[in-house]
C-alpha cells in the first residue's frame, strides 16, 4: 500500500507515481512506499534489525539462526516483526545466542521469566528448525512446577514432588505422545498443585498432617467447593499409604445443563448466517456447533484438509463422513478461506489449521474460542445439546455417528431421550 498524498490533474488524491512527481515518502534504501516505518519500508527496516540481532561478532548471521532469519523476513507485515523483535527479552535473548553468550537451546528460554512472548519465540524457533520440536505447554508446565516446588516448605515439597513426578508428569507425557498438551490441561494442573499445597497448609493450621489426618478433617475439607481439586491427590496418597485408609465419599455432581429450545437454536443459526457485525470465525464455529453438534474441541482442531471446496459446493469432514454445507454456510466458508488471518507474526505457507492460533503452527485455543462464542451470546454446551437432540431424531444412529464423530451408543441415547425411534429403519430399507 502506497502513500496517497498527491493530486492528479483531475484533483483526485493519488500516489506519487500516479501523479508523476518524485515521492517524498519513499524508503531511503530501496525507494519503495510499501509498509513504511519511519524513513524505510518494512522490508529494509526488518533486514537491518534482524541482521543486527542475529549476527555474530563478524557481522554474519549465525549459521544456526539462518532459518529463523528467513522466517522473520517471510512475514506478510514486516512492521509487526520490527516492533516484536525490539522487546528486551526477545532482543537480548537472540543477541546472546548469536554472539555465543547463551546456547541456542530450550534451556536458555527456560531460564527466562515465562510469558506469551517467550512462548511465541520458542514456537517460532521450533518452526524454523532452530530448536528441536517440543510440546510447548508441557515444557512450560515442567518449568513452572520446578520453580513452584523449590519455593515450598520442605515437608510439603517432598510429598508434592513425588506426586507430581510419578503421577502428574507421567500422565501428561503419555497424553503428549498422542496430542500436544492444551493450555487448559496445563492451567488445571497448575491449579491442582497450588490447591494441594493449600490443603497441606490447612492441615498444618489444624495441628495435624497428611499422615495423621482424621476422617472428619478430610470430610470437612472435601465438602468445600475447592475440595474437588485435591480428590485425585487424596486417592493417590491413600493408595501409596501416605495417609490413613479413610473413606473418600463420591461428590454429587450438578444436574446436566438443559439444551436450548429448537426455536432458540434456529434464531441463533439465522443470526450467525446473517449478522455481518460478527467475525467469520465466530459465525462459522457457532454454525458448526448449532448445525452439526460439534464440540469446541473439534472445531478448533479442524484442518484445511477436512474442507473440500469446488465451484458448486463445500463439504466438511468432521468425522468419517463428509457433510455438504448448505449454500449460506458454504458461502461463509469460502469468504473465510479467501481472507486468511494476519494476526500471527509468521504464517507458514503450508499451515494446516482452519482456525489458526496466534502462536506459530498452532490452532486457536479452546478457551479463546469459547470466550468468543460466549461474547456473541452463544453457550456451546447447550447449543450442542440442542443440535444432538435434533440430529439424532432426524438420522439413524449409525449415520449420525459417522457424520458427527460420536459413538453409536451416544447417538442412540440422545435419540431415546429426544423421543425418536429408528428401530424400523432396517426394515424400511429392505
Amino acid at each position: 500500500m502506497k502513500v496517497l498524498a498527491f493530486f492528479d490533474d483531475d484533483g483526485t488524491i493519488v500516489c506519487a507515481a500516479c501523479a508523476g512527481v518524485p515521492s517524498r515518502f519513499a524508503c531511503k534504501t530501496c525507494g519503495s512506499e510499501e509498509q513504511l516505518t519511519g524513513s524505510q519500508c518494512g522490508t529494509c527496516r526488518l533486514q537491518e534489525r534482524a541482521q543486527a540481532v542475529l549476527a555474530q561478532d563478524d557481522g554474519k548471521i549465525h549459521p544456526d539462526l539462518t532459518g529463523l532469519y528467513d522466517i522473520l523476513l517471510s512475514t506478510p507485515d514486516k512492521r509487526t516483526v520490527v516492533r516484536w523483535i525490539k522487546h528486551d527479552q526477545v532482543h537480548g535473548t537472540l543477541r546472546a545466542m548469536a554472539t555465543g553468550g547463551a546456547p541456542i537451546s530450550h534451556s536458555t528460554l527456560n531460564q527466562l521469566p515465562p510469558s506469551p512472548r517467550i512462548r511465541y519465540l520458542r514456537r517460532l524457533m521450533v518452526t524454523a528448525g532452530t530448536l528441536p520440536a517440543v510440546d510447548v505447554h508441557l515444557n512450560d508446565h515442567e518449568v513452572f512446577a520446578n520453580c513452584f516446588l523449590q519455593a515450598l516448605a520442605p515437608n510439603h515439597a517432598t510429598i508434592l514432588r513425588r506426586y507430581h513426578q510419578w503421577h502428574v508428569l507421567r500422565m501428561m507425557r503419555q497424553e503428549s505422545e498422542a496430542a500436544p498438551i492444551s493450555p487448559n490441561v496445563d492451567y488445571r494442573r497448575r491449579r491442582e498443585l497450588k490447591a494441594i499445597d493449600y490443603f497441606l497448609s490447612w492441615l498444618d493450621g489444624r495441628g495435624t498432617s497428611l499422615e495423621r489426618i482424621h476422617q472428619q478433617d478430610l470430610d470437612r475439607y472435601l465438602a468445600q467447593p475447592k475440595g474437588i481439586e485435591i480428590r485425585t491427590f487424596v486417592v493417590w496418597a491413600r493408595r501409596h499409604h501416605l495417609m490413613p485408609q479413610l473413606e473418600i465419599w463420591a461428590r454429587r455432581t450438578g444436574r446436566a445443563q438443559q439444551a436450548i429450545s429448537d426455536e432458540a437454536r434456529w434464531t441463533a443459526i439465522n443470526r450467525l448466517v446473517n449478522d455481518e457485525s460478527l467475525s467469520l470465525t465466530v459465525r462459522l464455529a457457532g454454525l458448526f456447533v448449532l448445525l452439526y453438534a460439534q464440540p469446541v474441541t473439534t472445531c478448533v482442531r479442524l484442518l484445511h484438509s477436512n474442507v473440500v471446496c469446488t465451484q458448486t459446493s463445500v463439504a466438511i469432514r468432521f468425522a468419517s463422513t463428509a457433510i455438504e454445507m448448505p449454500r449460506p454456510v458454504a458461502q461463509l466458508v469460502k469468504r473465510y478461506l479467501q481472507s486468511p488471518t494476519q494476526r500471527a507474526i509468521y504464517r507458514s505457507p503450508e499451515h494446516q489449521w482452519f482456525f489458526e492460533g496466534l502462536m506459530a503452527g498452532t490452532h486457536m485455543s479452546e478457551a479463546n474460542m469459547r470466550l468468543l462464542l460466549h461474547n456473541a451470546g452463544l453457550e456451546p454446551l447447550r447449543a450442542r445439546g440442542a443440535a444432538l437432540r435434533h440430529l439424532t431424531v432426524a438420522l439413524p444412529a449409525r449415520i449420525a455417528a459417522d457424520a458427527l464423530g460420536i459413538s453409536t451408543g451416544t447417538a442412540t441415547t440422545w435419540a431415546r431421550l429426544s423421543g425418536g425411534t429408528w428401530k424400523d429403519y432396517p426394515g424400511l430399507r429392505r
